[in-house]
């Protein structure tokens, strides 16, 4: 699927409070910072994100790319280099910039357990099939950090791991780490985030005038 390959192509926050689940046992400290940042991120209307991504796999040179990101509610927009993605929670776009060709699909909900995708990366701590536990509480970098590990409970799960790392003293996440076990990693770097900035509806949708010499697709079926 497109956004796959593409690799992670939003950065949502899903506020969801299932940190008390049966086949868990997540670390009390850890839940602590994730329920207050969670309370945090869940006074905004709408958040803009600023990222780097990084992918590395084995025998293939590191692939970093770029991107904006905003979101509100189910509503979101990414902006990179090479493609665009939105989203109006009814409708998607996929706009291709190297093929000159806009795709519309209608609005899927995203699985929670594909990793590749940063809306579930940046809900893992809301994800049940996930425990948890404060690993580290210190300076890194000379920044005052807490990173948190989480690990799948499917011991046949393609995920080894992931590791969120959060800023003291902005109280944001600054870093998540996806490890594969095909050896591949994943490492999206919050360059910013802002909060509010009052994006209009409008913001999330993509209308014919947007790209008049692009071919469209429309594989919407509702």
């Amino acid at each position: 699927m497109i956004y796959k390959n593409l690799i992670l192509p939003c950065l949502v926050f899903t506020v969801v409070t299932v940190f008390a689940q049966s086949d868990r046992n997540p670390d009390p400290r850890a839940t602590d910072i994730l329920q207050s940042l969670e309370e945090k991120m869940s006074k905004y209307a709408d958040v803009t994100y600023q990222f780097n991504l990084r992918i590395d796999r084995p025998q293939s040179d590191p692939v970093i790319k770029e991107g904006v990101f905003y979101t509100q509610g189910v509503r979101y927009k990414l902006e990179m280099d090479d493609y665009i993605f939105v989203t109006d929670g009814k409708s998607q776009w996929v706009v291709d910039k190297e093929a000159t060709e806009v795709q519309i699909h209608d609005y899927q909900t995203l699985d929670q357990n594909d990793l590749s995708h940063p809306q579930s990366l940046l809900a893992i701590h809301n994800n049940p099939n996930f425990d948890y536990h404060l690993v580290f509480d210190g300076k890194d970098q000379n920044k005052s950090v807490q990173k948190i590990e989480f690990k799948p409970l499917d011991r046949s799960s393609e995920y080894a791991k992931a590791r969120l790392t959060l800023d003291k003293n902005e109280g944001m996440i600054s870093k998540i780490e996806v490890f594969v076990k095909d050896g591949s990693r994943y490492t999206l770097e919050i360059l910013k985030t802002n909060g509010d900035q009052n994006l209009a509806s409008t913001h999330f949708e993509i209308k014919k005038g947007d790209f008049p010499d692009y071919h469209v697709e429309d594989l919407r079926l509702n």
